[in-house]
């Protein structure tokens, strides 16, 4: 039996108050201590296939490992991706198809984390400040990573949604890979976009110690983005330890 794990999880995913169809997809394994969040590429066909296809494949790969297994993410990712392709071939061959995903495993006293795209996850300790334990593989970011924070405001508005990294296109997969500790009494958020255009982190720090489970806090993420116009989907998925 592995000691350390997290207490509690939920996913959640809505729509939005803009969007015709749901393109992000979330994944709550708790048995294999398996979590993730993918949002498909809004720019290419079928965002809400390219995502699920990606969950799908990546829970098979995982599934196959033990369960105290540190998995090769890149290694994962590119056969994800090599699926995620050919389905892509087979229902767009002239664009394919494309999505985020970011996934971590839980293990002993730390989570172990895979991540693509301009999805995410955040740590909120139970006291002090909340950091971003990803970034953004987008072409903004890449700007502000050579340049510095002092060209933000001439970076053009598509180049926060233009990705450098995801799954599903015939590119070159580099895959951010982490490894971080899970104190007791913290929270891990993993999340779509859909849920930073709408709300600060900060404001999610202040909701965690009011939540009484993930639930309620992956809800209210939720309640609030709508509340403030939804123009994209939602996809939150909380572990608490």
């Amino acid at each position: 039996m592995l000691a350390n794990l997290p207490v509690a999880s939920a996913g959640i995913t809505d729509r939005g108050r803009v969007r015709e169809m749901n393109e992000d997809g979330f994944l709550c394994a708790p048995e294999l201590g398996l979590f993730a969040v993918a949002d498909g590429l809004g720019g290419l066909p079928r965002g809400e296939l390219a995502s699920r296809v990606a969950l799908e494949a990546l829970l098979l790969e995982v599934r196959a490992l033990p369960r105290d297994a540190d998995p090769d993410w890149q290694a994962v990712f590119t056969r994800v991706n090599r699926i995620v392709q050919a389905e892509g071939g087979r229902v767009a061959p002239g664009t394919g198809i494309g999505t985020t995903l970011t996934a971590v495993r839980a293990l002993p006293g730390r989570l172990s984390l895979g991540h693509v795209g301009d999805s995410g996850l955040c740590f909120f300790p139970p006291a002090g400040n909340w950091s971003r334990l990803t970034r953004d593989h987008t072409l903004a970011q890449e700007m502000l990573d050579a340049q510095g924070p002092g060209v933000a405001d001439s970076i053009p508005a598509a180049y926060h949604h233009t990705l450098t990294q995801c799954i599903g296109q015939p590119v070159e997969l580099l895959v951010e890979r982490g490894s971080f500790a899970t104190p007791p009494s913290s929270c891990f958020l993993l999340y779509s976009d859909g849920v930073t255009k709408t709300q600060k982190f900060a404001e999610i720090a202040a909701a965690i110690p009011a939540a009484p489970n993930p639930k309620a806090l992956v809800s209210r993420i939720v309640e609030l983005g709508n509340g403030r116009g939804g123009p994209d989907n939602i996809t939150a998925v909380a572990l608490f330890y």
